[in-house]
């Protein structure tokens, strides 16, 4: 897909995020500024300690709000300073796995991903169903 739309206009971006927040600390302050427009279904962040990449996130997911910008994904605002548009987290319907203590090491990755679903009591024939559609999706077919 290029960037232009469907009918040669403005593109329909999969990924539209515009997001400004700086964080104060007795350190020093740290400034994200981050613009990202991408029509991929899915997006990587990569860069090195401290870059900003759990924050921007954070930031996404809605557990921390932007100082201003907007977030929308597939076409949806969730969020959108000028707006006033602030979704919850919840109401955003979007994944967020945190990169400490969240995990089993233990389990595999399809453990890992069904252990809520067996906290929630769903039958086990669901739940590997719902799991083995969830690494579908992310692609994670090779992962055990």
């Amino acid at each position: 897909m290029t960037a232009a739309g469907a009918d040669g206009g403005m593109p329909t971006w999969t990924w539209d995020l515009q997001l400004h927040k700086r964080l104060r600390h007795a350190y020093g302050d740290f400034l994200l500024d981050l613009v990202v427009r991408s029509c991929a279904q899915r997006l990587v962040l990569f860069g090195p300690s401290g870059a900003g990449k759990t924050l921007s996130l954070q930031l996404i997911a809605g557990l921390v709000q932007p100082d201003r910008g907007h977030v929308r994904v597939a076409g949806r605002t969730l969020y959108d300073s000028e707006t006033g548009t602030r979704l919850t987290p919840q109401a955003r319907r979007l994944a967020f796995v945190f990169q400490d203590y969240a995990l089993f090491p233990h389990l595999t990755v399809r453990q890992n991903m069904a252990f809520s679903l067996a906290l929630a009591k769903v039958d086990k024939v669901t739940a590997a169903a719902k799991v083995a559609r969830a690494a579908e999706i992310l692609a994670l077919g090779l992962l055990h």
